[in-house]
């Protein structure tokens, strides 16, 4: 889950995933992607994310979480 993904934006399918570190080779394949016309949605799990996996969180709750804060966010528009 600690992981950058490639998704494709029109089948919400997972096209590759990427290391944290590896931020400039991922970007450097969604353009790839986009050159194909598939459009791609780069996923970089937020630092909440990051931390949540590293103390052991299960993926349902991250998932919980990710829910809590985006009506958060969308509460303040």
């Amino acid at each position: 889950m600690n992981k950058i993904s490639l998704t494709d934006r029109s089948s919400n399918t997972i096209l590759e995933e990427f290391e944290l570190d590896q931020y400039d080779i991922a970007h450097q394949k969604a353009i790839q992607y986009e050159k194909l016309n598939i459009d791609v949605l780069i996923n970089y799990p937020s630092s909440v994310e990051q931390l949540g996996v590293a103390l052991g969180v299960s993926s349902n709750e991250i998932d919980g979480l990710k829910c809590e804060m985006n009506e958060e966010l969308d509460s303040h528009n």
